[in-house]
C-alpha cells in the first residue's frame, strides 16, 4: 500500500518525465511552470497558444485541501521552495525556435 508521500513522489516524477517524453517529439511545445512565477506561466501560456501544433504545459500547484500547508499564501511559498531547491524545474521547449537557428530549450529556473 502506498502512503501519501510515495504517491505524491510518483505522480510528480511521472509528470516531470512526461515533459521530457513530449520533448522527444519535434513538433510539440512543452512547458513546466509554477504558479509562484506568474510571468513565466503567462509567457508559457502565450507561447503554447501561438504554437502551430500540440502543446503540453504541466504546472506545479500544491493543493490546499491536502493540508500540506494551511493557507493559500503558503501555497505560493511552497511553489517557490520547490523551484528554488530544484525540485520543480521551470522550462519551456519551443520547437519553432529551431527554424530561427536558436536553442528550443529555455531553462527559466536557476537550478
Amino acid at each position: 500500500m502506498l502512503d501519501l508521500f510515495s504517491l505524491s513522489f510518483f505522480v510528480t516524477t511521472v509528470l516531470q518525465n512526461m515533459g521530457e517524453i513530449f520533448m522527444t517529439y519535434e513538433h510539440v511545445y512543452v512547458a513546466s511552470v509554477c504558479l509562484a512565477n506568474q510571468a513565466q506561466v503567462l509567457q508559457a501560456f502565450i507561447e503554447a497558444d501561438r504554437h502551430n501544433g500540440p502543446s503540453f504545459v504541466v504546472a506545479y500547484s500544491p493543493c490546499i485541501q491536502q493540508q500540506v500547508r494551511p493557507s493559500l499564501n503558503d501555497m505560493f511559498d511552497e511553489c517557490r521552495l520547490a523551484v528554488d531547491t530544484g525540485y520543480w524545474p521551470l522550462y519551456r521547449y519551443n520547437p519553432a525556435l529551431v527554424a530561427e537557428s536558436k536553442n528550443p530549450f529555455i531553462l527559466d529556473s536557476k537550478k
